[in-house]
């Protein structure tokens, strides 16, 4: 009986230590970006606000804001791509390596 209930447990993988603390960080550094996106923010809409006369270089900011995140929306992606062709040469040259037809 007690073999069984040993065979049906589910079997977890191993915690990778190295993969826990990138995440750590990845959530750090976006909290960090949150909370500074939002003061600035906040200090464009009080510059604003406090003006008498027309608006000022503060009413770009919610732009500039839009233009950033565009920008590392774009540049994560791009550096997705590259990575992905990084390895797959990699593993070109590897197989090319040890295919021994190959004369290069």
């Amino acid at each position: 009986m007690q073999g069984n209930s040993v065979n049906n447990r589910i079997k977890k993988k191993p915690l990778q230590l190295g993969r826990s603390i990138k995440a750590g960080i990845r959530i750090g550094v976006l909290i960090l970006t949150a909370m500074c996106t939002v003061e600035i923010a906040r200090m464009a809409w009080e510059t604003y606000q406090s003006r008498t006369g027309a608006p000022g270089g503060e009413i770009l900011v919610l732009p500039m804001m839009i233009l950033l995140f565009y920008t590392g929306w774009t540049a994560r992606g791009e550096w997705i791509d590259f990575k992905r062709a990084f390895r797959e040469a990699e593993r070109r040259e590897c197989h090319a390596s040890n295919n021994p037809a190959y004369k290069g």
